[in-house]
């Protein structure tokens, strides 16, 4: 199912459901597919964070010289890697 129709689905209000066997497995099936594209974000997150840590490692720079671009480039990343820790 589309992001769009799966997005349809989980906000549908519930006046419009019926209480058809039907209708609720395909809720359910819904449920599912949301909680299981949230895990796959989660770990994808996860793996672009660890790629970031490893960057700034590796390259990050805080030498504060006006002209370094790296030192930038890094506390751009800190924030990121802290925004994503909480």
């Amino acid at each position: 199912m589309s992001d769009l129709m799966l997005h349809g689905v989980l906000n549908m209000p519930v006046e419009s459901w019926s209480d058809s066997e039907l209708d609720k497995i395909q809720r359910r099936d819904r449920y599912t597919q949301a909680s299981e594209l949230i895990l796959e974000l989660e770990r994808k997150n996860t793996a672009l964070t660890e790629e970031l840590q490893s960057w700034v490692a590796q390259h990050g720079c805080e030498c504060q010289h006006p002209a370094c671009n790296r030192c930038q480039d890094t506390m751009e990343a800190k924030q990121v890697i802290n925004a994503n820790q909480k």
